[in-house]
């Protein structure tokens, strides 16, 4: 079991590795995160798409939809998904 700070340090540690990834890219690229709620939405796997010239990877986790856009290459983009995703499921850790 988790207890608040350590929730709080798995947000941490998890939002650090997303922004030195993008970090990576020295301001080459933006990578927009949206994010907002949903309702009567199941849990989806991360989906690629290309729309404008843009890669898009969206997914739904608790209830909440997730869309990542950007100039990136649809596998540099792939690499970032996963980063958001352990941040949110770090935050959704429940306190005990």
């Amino acid at each position: 079991m988790r207890n608040e700070d350590e929730a709080a340090d798995a947000v941490q540690e998890a939002c650090l590795r997303a922004l030195r990834f993008i970090g990576g890219f020295r301001g080459q690229h933006v990578v927009n995160l949206f994010i907002f709620p949903t309702e009567h939405a199941n849990d989806t796997l991360p989906a690629k798409q290309v729309r404008a010239g843009y890669n898009i990877i969206d997914w739904t986790d608790s209830g909440m939809v997730y869309w990542a856009v950007s100039s990136l290459s649809a596998a540099e983009l792939e690499k970032f998904a996963p980063l958001v995703r352990e941040v949110s499921s770090a935050a959704s850790i429940p306190n005990r």
